[in-house]
């Protein structure tokens, strides 16, 4: 019961510390040529390779959900736009050639006219749907994602900072045989490189 009640409490903070943990450990060795290039300034070189894990690896993600999202409104606004045009038949000259096409050899047989336009338009309309539900939803948590967001950040900067150090540690308190914790370590080690290529 404790562990579960633990557990409900806790998980919120495990995808940060999950994260932060993969992308430090990939970009372990960038952080270690900055921090041989900066040997007095070990805090600078640390905030160096978090701000610079920031651009490489969040900063993009960030920029596509946040254009993929406008490119799905635009999408189903022009989709709603020439499925109206074409109902009525009247199709705007900056309509695609395709579209223009359409109109003229199957947009006139009466049965595709009927049900085609609501059928279209209902799958854009769901992908808008989804789109804005995401975002609702981003809207509502941004409290919990912001949070999130602050302990991946102070996270990755202590497991660059110290991380050597936690390593240590681990691989001190690990209960096997000293040629097992070898082993045990180095079979590791080269399946996180393995991923992180």
């Amino acid at each position: 019961f404790v562990l579960h009640e633990a557990w409900r409490v806790f998980h919120y903070f495990s995808a940060p510390f999950l994260w932060a943990a993969l992308l430090s450990f990939a970009f372990y060795p960038l952080h270690r040529r900055i921090a041989s290039a900066l040997v007095r300034f070990p805090v600078l070189a640390t905030f160096s390779s978090t701000i610079i894990l920031f651009f490489i690896a969040i900063f993009p993600f960030l920029w596509a959900i946040t254009a993929l999202t406008q490119q799905g409104f635009a999408l189903f606004s022009k989709a709603n736009l020439y499925i109206n045009q074409l109902a009525f038949g009247r199709l705007d000259y900056s309509a695609p050639p395709v579209l223009r096409w359409s109109q003229d050899h199957i947009w006139n047989v009466p049965y595709f006219r009927e049900h085609a336009a609501d059928s279209v338009l209902r799958a854009f309309q769901y992908v808008a749907n989804f789109t804005a539900a995401q975002i609702a939803w981003l809207a509502k948590n941004v409290f919990i994602i912001s949070f999130q967001f602050i302990l991946f950040i102070i996270s990755t900067y202590i497991l660059l900072r110290d991380g050597a150090r936690f390593c240590r540690i681990l691989y001190e308190l690990t209960p096997l045989a000293r040629n097992a914790k070898k082993n045990f370590f180095w079979e590791t080690e080269n399946l996180f490189r393995l991923f992180a290529r």
